[in-house]
């Protein structure tokens, strides 16, 4: 049996539904992402799994226990927003023990259980610092030892790095994804950005207005979408009709049906391969992406994303000539979203 259980559950907000019958298993140790744009559900459901919000029907299990009727304070999740929520007027040490004194710990068991969550998230030596004296990095991991320390059965974290620069959010990402599996915690993890929730998780949720998409490992997303909305979301696949297809390979190469067809930017190819058809097209956009160049490329009336390594040389600019190779193996039958 899985450790959190949410079964058919529904919920409205201001009399608009906002999450449509979902079902979701994740297992004791486990880090599961919800990943999805803004506004398809995914905090909302957190906030329900905290029981901020009342759910309309469907069951919230956690550990064999049904807590869908059961208060917030008594479920024992562990909460971490993007806003740090950390009370200003308390420091480090006293924000990070504030649960434990709501618990009516004793004074010394409060300070070995503190020191030692600050000391996990590399807090230690600003136990008595305030929080204006921190930055946006540090409040973040005061947030997660105060969450860490009540030791709660799951920890949920909504968005917890996306107001932090980009080199301090995978630094953090990177040690907390490493903090969770020396724990064996069961966290669910909320964001809207794709590599995060590739990098960080057992497995991936994809909402969309509301309700899954698909759910399953980062690669077997990526590799395997099932349908138009996870091929776009998560892969930036190039999403063609049937017609599409067949024009851009001809009828004789590939037998394509009426539906959709996924194709990653990185299987279009400037080199030719055993099996792959040769197509001609113009440059109609090029976008540096780091160590990846991103070019879109028109043919046969069809814009194709194609993605090469920055140090290739045959990189073309906008208005040349580029001929792409494409194997019909790569094409990726989808279902409706």
């Amino acid at each position: 049996m899985s450790y959190l259980t949410i079964n058919d559950l529904s919920l409205a907000l201001g009399g608009r539904k906002i999450l449509h019958h979902l079902n979701l298993n994740i297992e004791k140790g486990e880090l599961v992402t919800l990943l999805g744009p803004s506004g398809c559900g995914k905090s909302t459901l957190l906030r329900a799994i905290t029981g901020l919000i009342p759910v309309e029907n469907g069951r919230i299990v956690i550990d064999g226990h049904d807590v869908t009727r059961v208060s917030p304070k008594k479920r024992e999740i562990g909460m971490v927003f993007q806003s740090y929520a950390l009370f200003p007027n308390l420091s480090v040490f006293d924000n990070v023990a504030f649960g434990l004194k709501m618990k009516k710990l004793g004074k010394s068991m409060i300070q070995e259980k503190v020191i030692r969550s600050l000391d996990m998230m590399g807090m230690k030596e600003k136990a008595d610092a305030y929080p204006y004296e921190l930055s946006g990095g540090q409040q973040q991991r005061v947030a997660l030892a105060r969450s860490l320390v009540v030791e709660p059965k799951v920890m949920l974290l909504d968005e917890p790095l996306s107001a932090l620069d980009a080199q301090i959010r995978q630094q953090l990402r990177t040690e907390l994804r490493a903090l969770q599996k020396k724990l064996g915690m069961t966290m669910i993890f909320v964001t809207h950005d794709q590599a995060e929730a590739m990098y960080i998780s057992d497995r991936i949720y994809v909402m969309n207005q509301g309700t899954i998409s698909q759910f399953g490992e980062p690669e077997q997303l990526y590799t395997h979408p099932d349908n138009e909305f996870v091929a776009r979301f998560i892969g930036n696949y190039n999403v063609l009709s049937g017609k599409q297809v067949r024009s851009l390979l001809g009828e004789t190469n590939f037998e394509a049906g009426n539906g959709s067809y996924a194709l990653r930017p990185e299987a279009v190819r400037t080199a030719p391969g055993t099996k792959s058809i040769e197509i001609n097209g113009t440059v109609t956009d090029v976008n540096i992406l780091g160590n990846i160049v991103r070019y879109a490329v028109k043919a046969q009336d069809v814009i194709l994303y194609v993605e090469q390594i920055n140090d290739s040389p045959d990189h073309a600019g906008i208005g040349e000539n580029k001929t792409l190779f494409v194997d019909g193996e790569d094409m990726i039958s989808l279902g409706k979203a």
